[in-house]
Order: structure tokens, then sequence, then C-alpha cells
């Protein structure tokens, strides 16, 4: 999925490969409205998925990592003043929106409820033109704490509410797994996922 960041699934996808240098890997993003399909459909061995909805439920999932969400805001934003930050602070904020992002519905439901009244000036479906736009001081965006990849960026934890997420290794229930992806799954097991950021 787009928002998912590549810091610590590089560190894994390098040492998968250093054990098992004869497997190729192919990674793909997929928008999410996509994605159960193409791996229900056989398109994908397995998926790594952060949604906030509950999973298909032929899908066995494994849990990597918990991330939690952030804002993320140019220098000099008034947000560098505060440690953490309450969804109700985005109140009058103009708020950059991720067309392909997993969480949009729920993130917006979340602003919604806590009174935050924003504007969406902006959309894209690339993550390193929110990002870009977000440093130029266009807007803020919320944000899993391991996708803010441009320096300078900068960034506060959400915690009223604490705002998280699991990221998952998804394969389809009952489908038999191939040599490549029965050593994928191993090593996702044993990563140290949290030690590796």
């Amino acid at each position: 999925m787009c928002t998912v960041g590549p810091q610590q699934l590089a560190a894994f996808l390098a040492r998968f490969l250093q054990r098992h240098p004869g497997i190729q890997l192919n990674l793909q993003e997929v928008a999410p409205n996509a994605l159960d399909d193409e791996l229900l459909d056989g398109k994908h061995d397995a998926a790594i998925v952060a949604s906030p909805v509950p999973l298909h439920e032929r899908f066995d999932a494994r849990t990597l990592y918990r991330e939690r969400y952030v804002i993320a805001f140019p220098p000099g934003h008034r947000f560098r003043a505060l440690n953490r930050i309450e969804v109700k602070d985005l109140d009058g904020e103009r708020y950059l929106t991720r067309t392909n992002c997993e969480a949009l519905k729920f993130l917006g439901d979340m602003i919604e409820r806590h009174g935050a009244k924003v504007s969406e000036p902006y959309r894209s479906e690339r993550e390193d033109w929110i990002q870009a736009m977000v440093l130029a001081g266009m807007g803020i965006c919320f944000i899993p704490e391991q996708l803010a990849t441009l320096p300078g960026l900068m960034t506060r934890p959400v915690d009223d509410p604490l705002a998280t997420r699991d990221v998952r290794l998804v394969t389809v229930s009952g489908r038999e797994h191939g040599p490549a992806l029965r050593a994928f799954l191993k090593e996702a097991k044993g990563f140290d996922w949290q030690g590796s950021n």
C-alpha cells in the first residue's frame, strides 16, 4: 500500500535477499480498493497492508509491526512548539489528501468527530508530492511515523485520540504456498521489526 514506509521493509528485504539470493522479489504498489481482488485472484502471492477496515474473511494476516500516526508539517509551523497534537488542534488547517490512502475515511471521520474543520485544497495519489507540498508550506497531513522521508519534514505524534495502525503481511487462507513464499513468510516471522527502525 502507498502509505507503508520503506525503512523497515527495506531492512527486511535486504536481509531476505541476502539469505535467499536465488529468489526474485517483485514489489508493486496497488490501490487499496483493488488489492483484495488482486490478491484473491492470485495476481499477488502476498500483500503488506495497513488498512483500518477488517480484512477479507479469506485472508490470513500476520502483524509485522504497529506504528503511530503523526502530523507532518513544515518548519516554522505553529505545531513546532507542541510536543504532541490533539486532533482538535487541526482546526483551521489546510489538509493535504492522499487519494489512494487506505485510511482516508478513517482519518477524515476522526477529524470530524473531534470537531476540527479543515480545508482540503490539494490532493495527490503520490506520497512524494504530498510530503513535498507539506515541506513547501502548502498544508499538513497525517502520516504513518515510518513514512516521513523528506529531510526537514517535521512531525509530532497524535495522542488525543492515540492513532495507531498495524502493518500486516497478508496471504490467502488455504492457498498452497510455493517455496519462495514459504521462505518469505518464515523470514518475516523471525525478523525484529521493532528493532529495525
